[in-house]
């Protein structure tokens, strides 16, 4: 029978590299578990419940200094990353600040940011002045309802010597073109301050009671009454210093007075205040009264009438004529207080045209 020099395949020799890649494989596992002994043997505890393998390799210093190893590189390791990203926030920093945020872009915010500001600021602008507007146009429409007057409705005229010169004029007008009749109770050197002399509220709490025809009521006080007025709490005793607290407490009382007697029987009220007056005292004097009788009326739902603005040239607090129809007019009679008969007219009209009248 013939022989063969040839072996059977399954008794052919291993090839070199299968046998060095298993050795590797060997190694690299010994390894890994030399450096992480610690890992795998708090992993196996903590899993298993149980004491971790090999415990005559870990006796010895040899295998004990692979964990020291591992723990060298796990250092080594993080302060690689720490500063990589140290780096990496400086780099981002740089790119923010000059190349990204440039100061041309950094500029171009502030501006940016500052249109935005001055578009929000324009719109609350715009805003409160259409609140303003229909504010003003409401109270417009309060108004003429509130001075409404339909014959054969009555007028009462209530003031000083100012009123004795304005009420007579504006009592004509009414009588002839509308109809409507009027009373004047004007007195001269009258006023609130001194009830003692002359009890306005009173005078109007009785005259409305007694003539229930009469829709509205046009009151003109004020220039008489600055002064120290007694106080009624103590009458005969003591004396209140005008533009005190006390003062005003007790003036304000009487407006007040006179504007619920008015409430009460359905009259509207329309106070004229006093003009702008040559004697600087007198002038400062009314500056500071009318305010406070315009609060008053205005807080009890009157309508008040500045006449300082109507009866002066703009910018001066005092002046004996104004333009009309672009002529110069003379309105203040010589003592710097009362009206000329052409300021009395004026200021008769401007009051007539605040009214409806139907």
């Amino acid at each position: 029978m013939p022989t063969s020099d040839a072996l059977p395949a399954s008794a052919a020799p291993a090839r070199p590299g299968a046998l060095t890649t298993g050795l590797l494989l060997v190694t690299l596992a010994i390894g890994m578990l030399w450096l992480m002994q610690a890992s795998i043997t708090t992993y196996i505890q903590q899993q298993y419940h149980r004491p971790a393998p090999l415990p005559a390799l870990r006796a010895t210093d040899a295998w004990a200094s692979g964990a020291q190893v591992w723990g060298v590189l796990e250092r080594l390791h993080a302060g690689i990353r720490n500063g990589t990203g140290k780096a990496s926030a400086a780099l981002r920093e740089h790119l923010n600040d000059d190349v990204v945020l440039s100061p041309h872009y950094r500029e171009q915010q502030q501006q940016e940011r500052a249109r935005i500001a001055r578009e929000k600021a324009e719109q609350e602008r715009q805003y409160r002045l259409a609140l303003a507007r229909d504010a003003a146009l409401a109270e417009q429409i309060r108004v003429r309802n509130y001075l409404t007057i339909v014959a054969p409705a009555k007028v009462l005229f209530a003031g000083d010597s100012l009123m004795q010169g304005v009420a007579p004029p504006l009592q004509r007008s009414l009588r002839v073109d509308h109809g409507i009749d009027s009373i004047n109770l004007s007195k001269q050197s009258t006023g609130l301050a001194y009830p003692s002399a002359f009890d306005w509220p009173q005078t109007i709490e009785d005259t409305l009671a007694g003539d229930d025809t009469i829709r509205l009521l046009v009151v003109m006080l004020g220039p008489n009454d600055p002064w120290d007025m007694a106080d009624p709490a103590h009458p005969g005793r003591t004396y209140l210093k005008f533009e005190s607290p006390a003062w005003e407490a007790v003036y304000r009382s009487r407006v007040a007075r006179i504007l619920d007697a008015a409430k009460a029987h359905d009259v509207s009220v329309l106070w004229i205040g006093a003009p702008g007056m040559k004697r600087a005292q007198l002038d400062a004097q009314m500056a500071w009264l009318m305010p406070v009788i315009q609060d008053e009326v205005s807080r009890h739902g009157g309508v008040f009438v500045d006449t300082r603005p109507l009866l002066s040239v703009p910018g001066q607090p005092w002046s004996d004529a104004i333009p009309v129809a672009g002529v110069m007019t003379k309105m203040r009679s010589g003592d710097g207080i009362h009206f000329t008969p052409a300021g009395q007219n004026y200021l008769a009209r401007r009051v007539q045209a605040m009214l409806t009248i139907k």
